[in-house]
């Protein structure tokens, strides 16, 4: 299995999917959802862990993108798939 930064290194080759910025799905919004999980990624990667608070920020975006990849399609399927593994590797 590839390690965390790995994965964030082939998620960060991916462009953010254009087509859906300024978009909401049942009034969540993908591009608050992204820079959500990037940034709790993004500290446990320094840190080694998350706070309680972060791990409920984290826990709240894998819920939200439980409920969005499925109305995506293509790259933007993709890209929110590699996303939600990523926050689920770090959950744990």
């Amino acid at each position: 299995m590839n390690s965390i930064e790995e994965m964030l290194d082939d998620l960060k080759l991916m462009p953010f999917p254009s087509e859906l910025g300024g978009k909401k799905f049942d009034g969540i919004d993908p591009t608050d959802v992204n820079r959500l999980a990037l940034n709790c990624i993004n500290l446990f990667l320094q840190s080694g862990s998350l706070d309680s608070n972060n791990k409920e920020n984290l826990n709240k975006t894998m819920s939200e993108l439980r409920i969005l990849n499925p109305k995506l399609v293509g790259d933007a399927q993709v890209y929110f798939g590699k996303l939600y593994r990523l926050c689920d590797l770090v959950y744990e």
